[in-house]
């Protein structure tokens, strides 16, 4: 086309003295040009590009060749738990599920790769690293998948204060039934589970020790000390603190049930004594106005009986829980004991002097009642 343009101007140009054509064809081999020029600047783009694709596409099957040759190694030690306790296992199950993250990555990295490859004609074949790759993460996916379900639920409960979860013990009862009924059919994982709740069945009993409602500082920090565990104030307590001693739980049943008793005991002595000194601050004596033979007023005390009996009820109170000595209660028990048996002895020496002074100087009631 462009040589037949030439032509025409060069008979143009020959008979008429017209040179636009010529113009013409020179601007177009000018445009030529450049568009030669910039196809191939493309080409060369294009193959630093594809270059650029083989390259990173040759890194990523580098990358999973690695994983697949670190993880292929760590199969027989994911694949055991011989030896191992709940803090281990528990970091396997987080490198498992970071390594099935690092293997998504690299498939989305696969996906982006083979879309941008074909959009330069390139062939990228997968090779049978990825597959074996693919085996090697479903088989561990499978295998670990029970345990991080296990853990999220062991600490949703684990995490509970204890002083709250003491009152709902059922759920750990629950618990224990509902995982154990899920283990089967067994792999080293779920029979490591197995194991793990069988420490925890049956402990709901011995937990009941360990309510502390009526615990002191110095219960808390004995029961602390007997488990094997650092000392914390009470209130901070989780329910997986006293989970992970539950071996010592059960070992030390006798001697928790003696704290718990002892605690129940001391809480009885104080609460009696608190009870004590409440009534003795504000016991009185029921005073009556009667006159003697002479019309003269006179002020006695009523009801000495009622009072002696009062008394003689705090001491049988006194006398029932202070028998155990334990806590310091011996001793306050005792120093109340002296001084209930003080006051009935002064109150029954009153009542006979009131009694001889009264018929001393003939009183007479005002009321029918007589407080003699």
């Amino acid at each position: 086309m462009v040589d037949n343009l030439k032509r025409k101007g060069h008979m143009l140009r020959t008979w008429g003295g017209d040179q636009f054509v010529d113009h013409t064809v020179k601007e177009w081999q000018k445009i030529r040009e450049q568009m030669l020029a910039q196809q191939q600047m493309f080409q060369h783009q294009a193959e630093i590009v594809k270059s650029s694709l083989k390259g990173e596409w040759e890194n990523l099957n580098t990358s999973v060749e690695a994983w697949v040759s670190r993880w292929g190694q760590a199969r027989s030690r994911l694949q055991s738990a011989q030896g191992a306790d709940y803090t281990e296992m528990l970091g396997r199950c987080h490198s498992v599920f970071e390594a099935q993250q690092q293997w998504e990555k690299y498939l989305s990295e696969k996906d982006e790769l083979m879309k941008e490859c074909q959009k330069f004609n390139m062939d990228v074949t997968t090779s049978d690293t990825w597959n074996e790759a693919e085996k090697l993460m479903k088989e561990f996916v499978d295998q670990w998948a029970v345990f991080k379900e296990y853990n999220e639920e062991y600490e949703s409960i684990g995490e509970q204060e204890w002083l709250v979860f003491q009152k709902k013990l059922h759920l750990l009862d629950e618990f224990c039934s509902k995982w154990c009924a899920r283990l089967e059919p067994y792999t080293s994982v779920t029979l490591f589970l197995k194991h793990t709740l069988d420490r925890y069945n049956d402990l709901t009993i011995s937990l009941k020790y360990l309510r502390g409602s009526e615990f002191t500082e110095h219960h808390w920090r004995e029961v602390f000390s007997l488990l094997d565990v650092e000392y914390r104030p009470p209130e901070t307590l989780k329910l997986k603190d006293l989970l992970n001693a539950a071996d010592n739980i059960k070992k030390h049943i006798k001697a928790l049930q003696k704290i718990s008793s002892s605690a129940s005991n001391e809480s009885a002595v104080r609460s009696a004594l608190n009870e004590l000194e409440v009534w003795f601050a504000g016991a009185r004596l029921a005073l009556a106005a009667h006159t003697d033979k002479a019309k003269r007023p006179v002020t006695i005390v009523k009801d000495f009986n009622d009072i002696l009996n009062k008394i003689e009820e705090k001491q049988w109170v006194v006398s029932s829980v202070g028998g155990g000595g334990v806590g310091g209660g011996g001793e306050a028990c005792a120093r109340w004991e002296a001084r209930l048996r003080a006051a009935r002895d002064l109150l029954r020496a009153a009542h006979r002097a009131q009694r001889r002074r009264a018929i001393y100087v003939g009183v007479q009631q005002k009321d029918s009642d007589s407080p003699l």
